[in-house]
């Protein structure tokens, strides 16, 4: 599971998406092709780029980090990140391009960008997670090759033998 971040734009005064009114309106970035410019723009800036699957779908992959982009709607722009905390920097320069503000999907709140500690406690938070699956991965494996039998249950009937 990334780390899921939003880039919407946010009065300066907000520090989280919950203290947004009932009914807000987040304003739109513009047509998607003026959106998608500022997006490759950004990343162009970084020496890297997206790789577009679909009009509203792209993936910008480096050898630390992977950033899926999801045009959600003329407003919203839906980024999930995985690798090393060198994806903050791309994710800062999408954010200035588009005059946004990212939100960190799982805690509601802004990602303070020009402070990068506070800005990777996210992305640490997921590399965490992330890094535990891949020890429960691991040592299940291992109980595997170290010939640990798995034990099936069947819940269907039996089948008569002949």
């Amino acid at each position: 599971m990334p780390w899921d971040v939003l880039l919407v734009r946010l009065p300066l005064s907000v520090t989280a998406v919950s203290e947004l009114p009932l009914g807000y309106v987040f304003a739109p970035f513009g047509a998607r092709d003026s959106v998608v410019r500022d997006l490759e723009s950004a990343c162009a800036r970084r020496s890297c780029a997206i790789e577009w699957m679909s009009p509203s779908f792209g993936v910008l992959r480096t050898e630390d980090f992977v950033i899926e982009l999801e045009l959600v709607s003329a407003a919203r722009v839906l980024l999930h990140v995985q690798g090393a905390s060198d994806a903050l920097e791309v994710l800062d320069a999408m954010a200035s391009a588009l005059g946004a503000r990212a939100v960190d999907c799982e805690t509601d709140r802004v990602v303070d960008l020009d402070d990068r500690v506070t800005a990777s406690s996210g992305l640490t938070s997921w590399q965490e997670r992330k890094a535990a699956e891949v020890a429960t991965d691991r040592a299940s494996q291992s109980l595997l090759d170290d010939g640990a039998e798995v034990i099936t249950m069947h819940a269907g009937p039996k089948s008569p033998r002949n």
